[in-house]
């Protein structure tokens, strides 16, 4: 049977035929004076000349019959090579066979005729590139050093067709055969017959690696059967010709890249295709002939937007990324509809096949995108529907077009009868299988080893480009699972557990890891703030779906493209004010030259004197102050990077002051337009300053309504037509949502409003709607969330950790104003006077901490693991220096505490003393322990560990903020109880501390007083760094051993009370 090559995996350029060879569809082969556009596929020297004679002379006899295979223990008195000889023999009379139009064999293999094309395209490959008179050892390594991908076509063809024709799952044993253990048991008789196209290459290899595993030769270190025909004696009826030399350059070459591909094809766990682990284990699932829900254009939604949806379904669906196709744009034949991606390949990849690496990358595309969208909607997707052209006329799977089926799924899911007996909650349960797989498999190919992309050479950037853009896709389909409304699943316990455990282990996976880079790359190159990228949580797959919304949103211009050229990821140059003389206040208009008008300073003064909160009333031409009791008023929020900054004794531009007054009334009209603002409410001189921060928490809580003065909100936004999600999403990206001063201002507020294009409105999001965008903007999460208002406002105040986690993302110019920014969010002991009361200097910021910390006083033993700077306070080195930079998580944690005391957190945790104290010079490298190999560890000098409870090795990394510091002395490292207890059989990595035991004398307070027990003598430690430990391996671990490499001892792990200084 001819092989046949299915539309969708044909390679787009196939290579010419040789005039002399006739060619079937999908084999590419090469003629001699083709070859030349092959030689220089890995930019080799120009080949070296040689005869024709190699191809076309042969002393050997030859047959159309195959040689008779000697016994398997006979050899010649010099010691010749009997199974070689035979293979090469074999080879011999392969390449001179003439083939017959009938010489076919059973349906399960390729003809003797494609058989012998690839053969001979291999050989003649290989002689036009190198010279007989250049045959050497050396030849074949160089050859070899090429992937599998960088030799022309039909290596890869015939390569992956003898991967096919080896069982991978032999009878009694569910996970493939080691290729060595396969080859060292295929003797006859126990192998089964096979056709005689077959056997000239299955035998040769089976003798070349018979030959590699039992024999020995001092001829070659790689046992290259090259070599041997080169330098063994040979029987005395047996000479080498020029063909033998190329076949045994040949065998080497097929027998290295087919163990490559062997271990590539067992180390596949979870892909599509019919040779991972999955799909063997897996039941082909019963395939059903379509059904009449096959998806012409015309039944596609075609709303009259850009995307063919209506806007709420292309916010509430998610917008799907183009995808490259790598096929032909042909329709299928018609194949019966599948459940799962497994049955979808195994269809489209019957054995009599012979498939290029190119076709199975193919085929692994189409299921990726083809099947698992069919096996989820119940709907078959004609290709012409999907593959349009793209950029560059490329063909690209159309992500407008996805989202156009998954709406027509969504609008008729419920009404629809598929005819598979399937009840609409046994689907879900299958749809959340199927998402599970796909995700396993996207994770398997994101590691280039085994990856089916790589193998068919597909350009890196268009690879990363297909697996980020079905992993996006699959980031879709997960957040349609979990909405209620549109699918009515999220209440299955299946659906409900399904999500839990794609939420919590997502982040962990290599997928989100590559995800995150695409969406950074993709927001970048569209013109987007680095810091706002890296702060904005778009990576999580609840916000992930927002990514194509925002990449296609203009960002705001404050002056010019490209202003965000200096910003780095953890800061806006744009955001930060840095030179306060060269500070300007701008304009209501650009052009405006007005002047600046001010409120009476000696009145602000009075009032503020008196502690109460002056606000501003103007009716466009007098501005005067009035008592916040007298009228209701507008608090306004802004920031200063956006030009309107000020002080009483400055003033702002009229034209500002009449612009905000004007809002002011539009949202209070009965009150006349009374407002707040820092502006022009609060005055430079230090101690009235002062006074005015003490009232700023009031002054936002009793403030009728808190208006948003945001430049991002109010030129890009109307509060009426602009689709909330893209509201909300500028609100995320602005500069008000990036500052510390705002929270409490967005928090505080009885009703928060935000100026638009189209004037002052407020922002009701109902919590439904909330749902799915829920760590966006945390701020009005909150607000949303709550029945009764933010948490200040509901009988308690925010514990810490609820505080860092509303912190994210936001900065503050100085330091030292950050706990004051939040200090109405702290505990209700500690004063906001108590912060302010503290003189200024260098170390004002961590003083401050100091304060915080000893009122809270019940401090989560996690904290000091955290990877924000730490403080250089006597007792507090432990502490961090502000609260935004430092991890949520580690503030979680209300149970497992310390007690924070002037000495230091006194806590239960977990010690390990080290033989000697160690010091990280300044000049050291943090290594991968799962990726380097341990000789590397010691040639860079990595600090190596030996923990003797276990005999296990671990290095010790450092984070990257600290390289180029020299750290130490410290003499032990300091766990949690939870990670002390596993950290050595990990290979994933453990936060520690690196300590250094202080004497007795330098703890003078011997007790401390944790939960209302006295601890005595509790152990006192100095906080050094933190540090993540790592186990690098078992084998690493033995050649550690072997080679006596350098590594410290670790004693065994004591849980006890510590002294945290």
């Amino acid at each position: 049977m001819e092989p046949v090559i299915h539309p969708t995996m044909q390679s787009p350029v196939q290579t010419p035929a040789a005039p002399d060879v006739q060619t079937s569809t999908g084999i590419p082969t090469v003629s001699p004076t083709q070859t030349s556009e092959l030689m220089d596929i890995r930019e080799e020297p120009p080949m070296r000349a040689s005869t024709d004679a190699a191809l076309t002379e042969d002393p050997i006899e030859t047959t159309t019959e195959p040689p008779t295979e000697p016994s398997h223990n006979s050899s010649s008195a010099d010691g010749n090579l009997p199974r070689w000889t035979w293979a090469l023999r074999q080879l011999a009379s392969v390449s001179t066979s003439v083939p017959t139009p009938d010489d076919s064999i059973s349906d399960q293999y390729p003809s003797h005729h494609e058989l012998c094309r690839l053969y001979r395209d291999c050989l003649r490959y290989l002689r036009r590139r190198y010279a007989v008179t250049a045959l050497v050892c050396s030849v074949q390594e160089d050859l070899q050093k090429a992937p599998l991908w960088g030799l022309p076509i039909f290596f890869g063809s015939l390569v992956n067709f003898m991967a096919d024709v080896m069982p991978l799952s032999p009878s009694g044993q569910e996970h493939p055969v080691p290729f060595d253990r396969w080859m060292a048991t295929k003797v006859k008789p126990n192998v089964p017959p096979l056709p005689h196209a077959l056997a000239f290459l299955v035998i040769s290899i089976i003798s070349n690696w018979k030959y590699f595993v039992g024999q020995n030769t001092d001829h070659c270190q790689s046992s290259h059967i090259l070599c041997t025909l080169l330098t063994a004696p040979t029987p005395p009826d047996y000479h080498p010709t020029e063909l033998d030399l190329y076949n045994g350059l040949f065998l080497d070459c097929l027998t290295h890249y087919l163990k490559d591909l062997w271990r590539v094809r067992t180390s596949d766990t979870a892909s599509p295709m019919p040779f991972s682990l999955e799909s063997l284990q897996e039941p082909l699932l019963p395939a059903q002939r379509p059904n009449k829900f096959v998806i012409n254009e015309h039944d596609l939604p075609h709303d009259a937007t850009d995307t063919g949806v209506s806007t709420s379904e292309a916010w509430t669906i998610g917008l799907p990324f183009d995808i490259p196709w790598l096929g032909t744009v042909q329709d299928e034949p018609d194949y019966p509809m599948t459940s799962s991606l497994s049955s979808y390949v195994a269809i489209r990849r019957p054995k009599g096949i012979v498939y290029s690496l190119h076709d199975d990358a193919v085929l692994w595309l189409s299921a990726m995108t083809f099947g698992l969208l069919e096996a989820i909607t119940r709907m078959r997707i004609p290709a012409r529907i999907i593959l349009i052209p793209g950029k560059n006329e490329e063909t690209v799977i159309s992500g407008s077009r996805i989202l156009q089926v998954l709406a027509l799924w969504v609008r008729g899911r419920k009404t629809r009868d598929y005819g598979d007996g399937l009840s609409d909650g046994e689907h879900g349960r299958k749809v959340a299988q199927l998402l599970r797989r796909a995700l396993r498999a996207l994770t398997h190919e994101y590691n280039r080893t085994w990856s089916v992309l790589a193998y068919a050479n597909v350009p890196q950037d268009k690879s990363m480009d297909i697996r980020c853009g079905i992993a996006h896709l699959v980031v879709i389909l997960w957040n349609l699972m979990r909405n209620d409304a549109l699918t009515g699943w999220a209440s299955l316990p299946e659906i409900s557990e399904s999500i839990e455990t794609f939420s919590l282990t997502l982040p962990d996976q290599r997928v989100l890891y590559f995800l995150r880079k695409w969406y950074r790359q993709m927001l970048l190159a569209a013109g987007w703030c680095p810091y706002t990228v890296s702060v904005v949580q778009l990576a999580s797959y609840e916000l992930a779906t927002l990514v194509p919304h925002l990449a296609r949103l203009p960002p705001h211009v404050r002056t010019k493209p490209g202003e965000h050229a200096g910003c780095r990821e953890d800061a806006c140059v744009l955001h930060t004010i840095t030179d306060t003389d060269a500070y300007r206040i701008r304009h209501a208009q650009p052009s405006c030259e007005c002047g600046n008008i001010k409120p009476p300073l000696d009145d602000v003064l009075r009032l503020l004197d008196d502690g109460v909160v002056p606000v501003i009333v103007y009716d466009g031409s007098d501005i005067r102050i009035i008592p916040a009791q007298d009228s209701p008023y507008v608090a306004i929020s802004h920031v200063w990077s956006e030009g309107m900054g000020s002080t009483t004794d400055v003033g702002l531009p009229a034209c500002l002051v009449e612009h905000i007054s004007s809002l002011a009334r539009s949202l209070l009209p009965e009150h006349g337009g009374a407002f707040w603002m820092d502006s022009l409410c609060v005055p430079s001189a230090r101690e009235q300053r002062k006074k005015a921060i003490r009232l700023m928490a009031d002054t936002y809580r009793n403030a009728a309504k808190v208006l948003v003065i945001d430049d991002s909100v109010r030129t890009l936004c109307h509060s009426e037509r602009t689709p909330w999600p893209e509201i909300l999403l500028r609100i995320a990206t602005s500069a008000w949502v990036r500052r510390v001063w705002t929270l409490q201002e967005g928090l505080l507020a009885h009703q928060l409003c935000f100026e638009f294009i189209d004037g002052a409105a407020s922002i009701n999001i109902a919590s439904s709607q909330m749902s799915m965008y829920d760590g966006l903007v945390p701020v009005v999460t909150l607000r949303a969330m709550s029945s009764q208002g933010p948490p200040i406002f509901s009988g308690r105040q925010p514990s810490l950790f609820e505080v860092v986690f509303l912190l994210r993302g936001r900065m503050t110019t100085k330091a030292e104003d950050e706990l004051i920014a939040i200090a109405s969010l702290l505990q209700p002991r500690i004063q906001i006077d108590e912060l302010l009361a503290l003189s200024d200097g260098p170390d004002l910021a961590e003083r401050r901490m100091k304060v915080v910390l000893l009122g809270t006083r019940d401090i989560p033993l996690a904290v000091p693991f955290g990877t924000c700077p730490r403080s250089t306070l006597d007792g507090f080195s432990w502490a961090p220096c502000m609260l935004s930079k430092d991890i949520p998580a580690n503030w979680s944690d209300d149970k497992n505490t310390g007690t924070c005391t002037e000495e230091g957190l006194v806590g239960r945790y977990s010690l390990a003393l080290l033989d000697k104290p160690i010091t990280i010079p300044a000049d050291r490298k943090n290594v991968d322990p799962t990726t380097s190999i341990g000789m590397q560890y010691a040639k860079i000098g990595a600090i190596v560990v030996s923990h003797r409870q276990s005999s296990s090795f671990h290095v010790l990394t450092v984070n990257d903020d600290l390289l180029g510091l020299e750290l130490g002395p410290f003499d032990a490292l300091l766990f949690l109880p939870k990670d002390g207890a596993s950290f050595a059989n990990t290979i994933s990595g453990a936060v520690c501390i690196a300590v250094r035991r202080l004497p007795v004398r330098h703890t003078t307070v011997m007790g401390a007083l944790v939960h209302g027990v006295m601890h005595e003598h509790p152990i006192a430690v100095k906080y050094v760094a933190r540090l993540e430990i790592s186990r690098i391996g078992l084998s690493l671990e033995k050649m550690w051993e072997r080679e006596r490499l350098p590594a410290e001892g670790l004693g065994d792990l004591r849980e006890m009370w510590i002294r945290l200084t």
